[in-house]
């Protein structure tokens, strides 16, 4: 009798260990799959080619105009979007994000709750990380990892 006691005794020890463990070892492998989509987005896009793909007349007229908004034509790269992307832990996740204009470059999930395609600015396509594509590469990584995570946690809970 007082071997099954301690036995759900010691069962009872460890899941709480694991449990305990668990929140942290899932927010490693959270942040890892995030600053993996980072270093895959902070990619430097090739150059323009011409003739541009502009999205609209609307969009290609805008920019001669404005002199391609402010920057002069041809416009000179300042490679600040190669480290535009970042990542940001909190106490129960993990933010990626980029400053606007980074949609059009590197592309934008869907508005309208997530239903509809993503979009990407034609002039950046080909060139430029694609985020969906990026983005859900390294989550079809998410299970196995989170697995293996949670593996560690078990055998560390059992010592």
């Amino acid at each position: 009798m007082i071997s099954i006691t301690t036995t759900v005794n010691r069962a009872h020890q460890i899941l709480n260990r694991f449990i305990a463990k668990f929140p942290n070892g899932t927010m490693r492998v959270l942040e890892a799959t995030a600053r993996r989509v980072q270093k895959r987005m902070n990619v430097e896009g090739k150059p323009i080619t011409y003739p541009v793909q502009w999205d609209s007349l609307k969009q290609m007229f805008a920019a001669l105009a404005t002199k391609n908004w402010g920057k002069g034509i041809p416009y000179e790269r300042t490679f600040s979007s190669a480290s535009a992307w970042q990542v940001q832990s909190f106490a129960n996740g993990v933010s990626l994000s980029a400053p606007h204009p980074a949609g059009a470059v590197s592309g934008m999930p869907p508005a309208n709750n997530g239903q509809g395609p993503w979009w990407q600015s034609r002039i950046h396509r080909g060139r430029w990380p694609f985020l969906q594509t990026e983005l859900y590469a390294e989550l079809a990584r998410l299970p196995a990892e989170i697995m293996e995570a949670l593996k560690v946690s078990w055998n560390e809970a059992k010592q």
